[in-house]
């Protein structure tokens, strides 16, 4: 019963780590967008469910499409 409940108590703890760098990352992420007056920018087709990450100068964006998920690149995140 012992060994049990040690289990229990390291899955709790695990859950509750988990759940806290869940929350500190959306909050780290949060970012105000401004809408591009010529939009659309991007082509062909939709880009669904967007993820934005920049490394240095260098834009990279995932997101789903028809035919599975793409990639686009950008140096200043327009072109």
């Amino acid at each position: 019963m012992k060994r049990s409940m040690s289990r229990i108590g390291i899955a709790m703890s695990v859950a509750a780590l988990v759940l806290a760098v869940g929350v500190s990352a959306q909050a780290q992420t949060t970012t105000n967008w401004t809408e591009y007056g010529s939009n659309p920018v991007y082509s062909p087709g939709k880009a669904y469910y967007p993820s934005v990450l920049k490394e240095g100068g260098v834009y990279t964006m995932w997101s789903d499409c028809a035919t599975g998920v793409q990639v686009a690149t950008s140096a200043d995140g327009i072109a």
